[in-house]
């Protein structure tokens, strides 16, 4: 029903040869030496396997040196808000109120595009406009707010953003009760609401993009790919969003559930350039006639791996009277 609505994305969606990509901005704490790391992982291997620069702000780096050899570049997180600042809000309430408060600095400073370490990329995300916000399905928590903070693309040097981190402190240091969202999703809501926020609205797309499994449903994580079609196979789909609060990757779920394969993207879901050579197909970048033809399917069809129906082969190898090719390879591709 909200395909319609969503059209209006297509204008700024660079495809087909142009190489540029948004830079991701995320935010990364290690809290606790035992922390598990799983989403983290995932999430921002994924974004960089899809093609993505990838920024990991931290006042830690040092500790999440194991991402580098992932093309991660690791930033000083003091270098867009002050360490005293973190110390501050954290002690007197939790990290994700910083990490709200940190992308809206974030993305005044640096602009791109803001994920959170929870959001595995499917393909790339080649948006090109002034804004993007995501909705959420459902209002969150009793909270009447639906925009979810978890994907959010902005030019650098915003007035909007730098009046959302103005508001946001405000709002923090204001009152002593803090309720989840509330320098977030909440106040991203209310601000687009508002006629500060007027030049916003046209800039707020449904949750396919991100959220189509919504915070209420994430049970679903536990069912299959294939039985999650109505959820995944869709062209507006670049990524999911995992909830981490509500959804743990290494939870013991079935081995061929959707949140395993996510909790490992980089194996679970290759490109068909890894495929071809996986499968020692003749369109591979190493044996055979190594034409490496799977590049071109990679750039022609990545975009729609999810969303394709059938496919039609013509000109297959068959196996001889000699029984030299028992496979078919590119049949397994």
């Amino acid at each position: 029903m909200s395909r319609e609505f969503d059209a209006r994305i297509t204008p700024f969606l660079r495809l087909g040869d142009d190489p540029a990509l948004p830079r991701i901005q995320c935010f990364y704490e290690v809290l606790a030496d035992d922390a598990r790391l799983n989403s983290l992982i995932a999430a921002t291997t994924s974004m960089r396997a899809m093609g993505h620069s990838v920024n990991v702000w931290s006042y830690t780096p040092e500790k999440l040196g194991f991402l580098r050899p992932h093309g991660i570049e690791l930033r000083a997180a003091d270098e867009v808000l002050p360490k005293s600042l973190f110390d501050q809000i954290v002690a007197g309430s939790e990290i994700r109120y910083f990490s709200d408060i940190f992308r809206y600095a974030a993305l005044y400073e640096h602009g791109g595009l803001w994920m959170e370490t929870d959001v595995v990329l499917l393909r790339p995300f080649p948006f090109h406009g002034d804004y993007f916000f995501n909705l959420q399905w459902r209002p969150g928590n009793g909270q009447e707010y639906f925009i979810c903070g978890n994907a959010i693309y902005a030019k650098p040097y915003s007035l909007h953003f730098r009046a959302l981190y103005e508001i946001a402190l405000d709002r923090f240091f204001g009152s002593p009760h803090r309720l989840f969202g509330s320098v977030g999703p909440e106040l991203l809501s209310e601000y687009i609401a508002s006629a500060a926020g007027t030049e916003l609205r046209s800039w707020v797309f449904s949750p396919m993009f991100f959220n189509s499994i919504d915070w209420t449903e994430v049970d679903r994580f536990n069912q299959t790919f294939s039985a999650l079609a109505d959820y995944l196979n869709d062209d507006r789909v670049f990524g999911i969003h995992l909830w981490d609060l509500r959804n743990d990757p290494s939870a013991g779920h079935d081995n061929g559930s959707l949140i395993v394969l996510l909790s490992d993207p980089l194996t679970g879901f290759p490109n068909l350039i890894s495929l071809a050579d996986c499968f020692s197909t003749d369109k591979n970048s190493h044996t055979g006639n190594h034409h490496c033809y799977a590049r071109i399917y990679e750039r022609l069809l990545s975009r729609r791996r999810y969303s394709l129906r059938r496919l039609m082969e013509i000109g297959l190898c068959r196996p001889t009277e000699r029984g030299e090719q028992a496979e078919i390879p590119s049949v397994d591709l």
